[in-house]
């Protein structure tokens, strides 16, 4: 028996937790804004996406959490820092503006994903999440298709001016690999970037209305709608790769097997409809060309950034190490080594979080990597294993699709999950989940042994 129910809590003490949860969110689907920036200095822009996790962070510290706590995140937070600087003084980085830069955005980020994923959330909270993703749908998605219009009919090109562009986004620079049709980004980086976003946003929608009975469904259609047009206008394989092995896996949950059949329908007739208009052939021909190996895009994200993740190190010290982080000597020797003199790639910006972390990190950067990812997913493992499992595997597909680990988006992502995992389905709500806690130590365990009674 619970010797300590949870108190009722009125709404108006609920609006920060809320308004936290609802910023977690949009920064975790934050690829479909992120080229939106708010101040550019050098090499280096604020973005929304960044703003907002750093907004959530700081709500979340003063929203008071139940005991006992889960102090996971804190003890990853505390083993990835103290690695990198350990590394940085050992490489002799710490002075350097090339290591210093991409370890401020690092020390912020995870500090934020350690602040926000503690948390604590109730089923009537998601509620609100879920109308801001579907509203965060229907706008971006919608806005890709009236790109996509624009750009191919009545050849406008409705991008952001440069001052207000993190990357600056040219939608002809990738024409040929389309028969010369032309693809919307929508406030991405680029039209991958933008259809990814938009997979993840799809997979975080089935989870949420999965956790929480949702009854608007007209406002779920309409996002679905627009989130559907926008991907498939889009063109882009590498969103559609990592989605619809996701999606797979969603049936097998039987909560999400009613959304299945409305799904195949609704893709069936936007695949339809592009179909008509004499844009399949582009994606055949694509697909024609990977398979050839004569894809440019598919040689950077997957051949590439494989061959480096495994290329050997120089000495025993940076097989452990790696090579400290931002993109020095020693990470340009490598580049020069894999991607220009095995594969006759210029670009260096490597498409795979794993290779990221293994060049910048080490192996042992690897392996706390691992554990951050199994401390966000353990809880689950136990208990819903099959709710959150596609979820897991769009996670798992993210990292090599792109190498954006110093992202507010990917450590959104994975607070995320870390918040909802505190709301479990199959149990009743307000009762605490006994997890391991660093800090009051005796509470925990009084707790512990009251339940076992």
């Amino acid at each position: 028996m619970n010797r300590f129910p949870a108190l009722p809590q009125s709404s108006s003490q609920r609006i920060a937790p809320r308004v936290a949860l609802s910023l977690i969110l949009a920064a975790a689907v934050g690829q479909l804004f992120n080229n939106v920036a708010l101040i550019k200095l050098d090499s280096f822009a604020v973005t929304i996406p960044m703003l907002l996790l750093m907004a959530a962070a700081a709500i979340a510290f003063f929203v008071p959490r139940p005991r006992p706590s889960d102090d996971t995140t804190l003890l990853v937070w505390m083993l990835l820092l103290g690695w990198q600087i350990f590394v940085g003084l050992v490489l002799g980085l710490v002075t350097e503006r090339e290591w210093i830069q991409p370890f401020m955005l690092f020390f912020v980020y995870t500090t934020c994903f350690a602040i926000a994923s503690r948390l604590s959330i109730t089923r009537d909270d998601i509620v609100w999440a879920i109308y801001t993703l579907a509203v965060l749908l229907i706008l971006f998605g919608a806005l890709g298709v009236v790109q996509f219009i624009l750009l191919n009919f009545f050849r406008i090109v409705p991008a952001l001016p440069a001052e207000r562009s993190a990357v600056p986004w040219n939608p002809v620079i990738d024409i040929y690999r389309t028969d010369g049709v032309l693809r919307p980004a929508g406030l991405s980086y680029e039209p991958s970037t933008y259809s990814i976003a938009l997979s993840f946003a799809l997979v975080l929608l089935l989870l949420l209305i999965g956790l929480v009975p949702f009854r608007n469904r007209r406002l779920l259609i309409v996002a679905l709608l627009c989130l559907l047009a926008g991907s498939l206008t889009s063109l882009s394989l590498s969103g559609w790769a990592i989605a619809v092995p996701a999606l797979f896996v969603s049936a097998l949950n039987a909560r999400f097997r009613r959304f299945i059949i409305p799904l195949i329908l609704l893709v069936a007739v936007v695949a339809g409809i592009v179909f008509l208009a004499g844009f399949a052939t582009v994606v055949t021909a694509r697909l024609n060309d990977i398979a050839a190996g004569d894809d440019e895009s598919a040689n950077v994200r997957v051949l590439a950034a494989l061959a480096l993740l495994v290329h050997p190190s120089h000495d025993i010290a940076r097989f452990f190490t790696g090579n400290g982080l931002g993109q020095n000597p020693a990470f340009a020797a490598m580049m020069d080594e894999v991607y220009l003199q095995r594969f006759a790639i210029t670009e260096t910006n490597i498409h795979n979080i794993f290779t990221v972390v293994r060049v910048t990190q080490g192996w042992v950067g690897i392996a706390l990597h691992l554990v951050l990812l199994l401390s966000v997913a353990r809880p689950d493992f136990r208990r819903n294993r099959s709710l959150y499992l596609p979820v897991f595997v769009m996670v798992f597909a993210l990292h090599f699709s792109s190498g954006f680990y110093l992202d507010p988006a990917f450590w959104a992502i994975l607070t995320l999950i870390a918040v909802l995992r505190s709301v479990d389905a199959d149990q009743p709500a307000g009762r605490p989940a006994l997890r391991p806690a660093i800090w009051n130590w005796k509470p925990s365990y009084r707790v512990s042994m009251l339940e076992r009674r």
